[in-house]
């Protein structure tokens, strides 16, 4: 369980940076850039979701290597109790985890469960981050001020 607390602690960290460090850059990015505002934030979209992959991509891969590389009870697996040991099931798993969607065709089974908890709570507070910049945008390059 040490394991798992340990690298559910770096994953926070490391996804945190990457997501401040994309909104950051994207705000920045779609200020400096001339071109029509609906642009700017369909532009905008875009790069959130590469962040957001991004992101789904790196628990994808821990729950592989988890998987596949470290002795232990942690593992996913399927609903017939097959053991999940495939590249492309665990970044399955990891969309349905961030996304808060869980399908439940994919399980995991002992401290690993605490992992795919924290992803489930993080993908929430991203979405909610990114949408909540999303809408300044719009704010910004929708919305023209009132003549008086």
């Amino acid at each position: 369980m040490i394991f798992i607390l340990v690298v559910t602690v770096l994953l926070i960290m490391l996804t945190v940076g990457v997501h401040y460090q994309a909104l950051y850059s994207i705000s920045i990015f779609l200020e400096r850039i001339k071109t029509a505002g609906r642009y700017k934030v369909m532009l905008g979209v875009l790069l959130a979701l590469i962040a957001h992959f991004i992101e789904i991509w790196i628990f994808g891969i821990t729950y592989y290597l988890i998987g596949n590389y470290h002795e232990s009870p942690d593992q996913l697996v399927h609903v017939d109790g097959q053991l999940i040991t495939d590249f492309f099931s665990c970044i399955y798993f990891s969309f349905a985890s961030y996304s808060s969607l869980g399908f439940g065709d994919i399980v995991p089974e002992g401290p690993i469960r605490f992992m795919a908890g924290i992803e489930a709570v993080i993908g929430l507070v991203f979405i909610a981050w990114t949408a909540s910049l999303l809408y300044i945008e719009m704010q910004k390059h929708w919305i023209k001020p009132h003549s008086n």
